[in-house]
């Protein structure tokens, strides 16, 4: 699957959201609705796709 769709073509982990300040979280969700009015988005059947080939099923 390509990855570089929603912009994590670089290997980074996924953000540990407990540990941020309020401010990072709201930063990081800025991010997120940005990545979705660029078109960034997955269809159900992409996401179990993606899903299954990160989980080897």
């Amino acid at each position: 699957m390509d990855n570089e769709k929603n912009g994590n073509s670089t290997g980074q982990k996924p953000v540990a959201m407990r540990k941020l300040t309020p401010e990072e979280l709201n930063e990081e969700l800025k991010k997120g609705l940005k990545s979705v009015d660029e078109g960034r988005t997955y269809s159900q059947e992409e996401f179990d796709a993606m899903l299954a080939e990160d989980l080897g099923i």
